[in-house]
């Protein structure tokens, strides 16, 4: 079963930097010793601030938690794909 604090301290494998132009700039690695979890980093210039997402398989999850939950059996990908994108469409606009 892995927690949070498994992934403390880790080292971080496969890093691999993507230039988006005007856009920002964003980092996609993964986790040494979980192989199915993935971790995109987007700096986002516009906006002047870092998101972080989470993947499992090389499918975007909501969250870390939603990322562990599908690792340690709890939920099915499909279970916490269909949980962010619902939490996206019901942010209201500005």
């Amino acid at each position: 079963m892995l927690t949070r604090a498994d992934l403390k301290g880790r080292k971080t494998t496969n890093a691999c930097h993507l230039n988006l132009g005007g856009k920002g700039s964003a980092w996609l690695f993964g986790i040494d010793g979980v192989p199915r979890l993935s971790v995109y980093d987007h700096y986002d210039k516009k906006a002047g601030r870092t998101t972080r997402t989470w993947g499992v398989d090389g499918k975007s999850v909501r969250d870390l938690d939603a990322a562990l939950g599908v690792l340690n059996g709890e939920m099915t990908l499909e279970e916490a794909m269909a949980q962010g994108q619902a939490e996206q469409v019901q942010r209201p606009k500005k």
